[in-house]
């Protein structure tokens, strides 16, 4: 056999490689968006347009899965057989769902709208570039990276080997769920596959949030300012990490953000084409009402059938609670991929304070949020060069429950809202953060904030008794 022909023959068989790989990853992706599915129209009725639907049911369905691992993984369940019965249970329930999402992500054309100009398709173009050569050098049994090699992806590894959950680390659901490739396709290839597809993710969210104030052309140019950034790039080929899964899911909680923020003050953060749209449709029905009257003020008017939601809580809670439900799930999960979701967790809730309570419920989170990081050591390193923080801890305390007694003078009512936001957001985080902790005390039986967080420490001793 030739030298050429056996350069054919390799090169085929590295294309049937990536094409195995994400043939592969496109599966768990549409387990994940089945599940999500299932549960974002059962239980819930909020409203978003299809692309973001798609978007937020896999981001759910990532959050569930990873839910459902770390159970299995108390009781040493994660094997090949119990994942892939787990999984086509899951495709069988949904498979009305699994069919329409590969015809709207496979088989559908993309449309291309008449005001698509070149510089728009050209950052089209690039993007998809810069997918590809990431794809294509992914395709390598072994990552690059120190980090890569010691932690992000030696944990998913060790999941697979132990068939169970890992003692020590900080909480890894992301590594649980980029495990799936170890665990089912036993390939490394597979787990990064599926680590840097929440970074591609993450380009679609982006898109999503500038198409709310741009056109298509601005929100792609936006989108391709992300992906040509050199740290998420990095992080896409370089040193796998979960950022980038963590990033998905943090934008997923800013389009569900948005969505609050614009029914809670419609005129101030609707996003404008939305905001004009709907006054336009709201006046064309009243001239239309207003030309019916003058015809026949007798004709009785004829009622437009409103389409009946199947979610569960639609019947007892408002779409804006629901919203704050699965922002609380949301933050619950990344909490549970880093703690540096926590700086989020926070910002949220400033959003919360400030639209309820003004300037005064901004003071209170603000100060809460000084209390809440030095009386829990976050500034563990810095803590030598904060003079007087023993002190300030308490005096923020202070300052933060007086805004929040501002709040309660002024408006009672808005007051009991605030609260009633706070306590169902953290109790839904709670829920999906709850069992690291729980695993944490158990392997290390001590209470601090560092063990609740960190877990067990693994690694050689710094010092050896003698």
């Amino acid at each position: 056999m030739s030298s050429r022909s056996l350069e054919f023959l390799a090169g085929l068989g590295y294309l049937g490689k990536v094409a195995w790989l994400m043939g592969g990853t496109y599966l768990v992706f549409t387990v994940c968006y089945v599940l999500g599915d299932m549960f974002l129209e059962k239980i819930f009725t909020v409203q978003f347009n299809k692309r973001e639907r798609i978007l937020i049911k896999i981001a759910l369905g990532i959050t569930l899965i990873s839910f459902l691992l770390m159970l299995l993984g108390f009781f040493s369940l994660l094997s090949l057989p119990v994942i892939g019965i787990l999984f086509l249970i899951i495709l069988g329930l949904g498979w009305k769902s699994g069919l329409f999402f590969l015809k709207t992500t496979l088989i559908n054309p993309i449309p291309i709208g008449k005001h698509l100009k070149w510089w728009g398709f050209g950052s089209f173009f690039l993007i998809l570039l810069f997918i590809s050569f990431n794809t294509l050098t992914n395709v390598r049994p072994v990552p690059f990276g120190f980090d890569a090699l010691s932690v992000y992806l030696n944990l998913p590894n060790l999941i697979a080997f132990n068939k169970g959950l890992v003692e020590g680390y900080s909480p890894y659901y992301w590594s649980l769920f980029v495990s799936i490739g170890n665990i089912l396709f036993d390939q490394i290839e597979m787990v990064i596959a599926l680590s840097v597809s929440g970074g591609i993710l993450s380009l679609f969210v982006v898109y999503e949030i500038s198409k709310k104030w741009l056109d298509s052309n601005y929100a792609l140019i936006v989108t391709l300012m992300l992906c040509a950034t050199p740290l998420i790039n990095y992080q896409s080929f370089r040193d796998i990490k979960t950022d980038l899964g963590l990033m998905f899911i943090l934008l997923i909680l800013v389009l569900v953000l948005i969505k609050w923020l614009s029914m809670e003050d419609e005129k101030s953060f609707l996003p404008v084409p939305e905001y004009v749209e709907k006054n336009k449709m709201k006046g064309k029905a009243k001239k239309i009402n207003r030309k019916k009257s003058l015809k026949s003020k007798e004709r009785p008017q004829k009622v437009i059938p409103v389409e009946k939601n199947e979610g569960v809580l639609g019947k007892y809670l408002s779409q804006s609670t629901q919203l704050i439900i699965i922002l609380g799930i949301l933050s619950g999960m990344s909490l549970g991929i880093k703690l540096t979701g926590l700086i989020a967790i926070l910002g949220v809730l400033s959003v919360f304070s400030y639209m309820k309570g003004g300037t005064a419920g901004f003071l209170a989170n603000f100060f809460l949020t000084f209390f809440i990081v030095l009386i829990a050591g976050l500034d563990t390193s810095l803590r030598p060069y904060h003079f007087g923080a023993d002190y300030l801890k308490w005096i923020s305390l202070v300052l933060g429950l007086l805004a929040l007694a501002v709040i309660a003078y002024k408006s009672i009512e808005k007051f009991k809202s605030l609260v009633k936001i706070g306590i169902i957001y953290i109790s839904f985080l709670t829920l999906l953060y709850i069992p690291w902790p729980l695993k944490n005390y158990q392997e290390t039986q001590a209470l601090s904030f560092k063990t609740i967080t960190e877990g067990k420490v693994i690694g050689v001793p710094s010092k050896v008794k003698k």
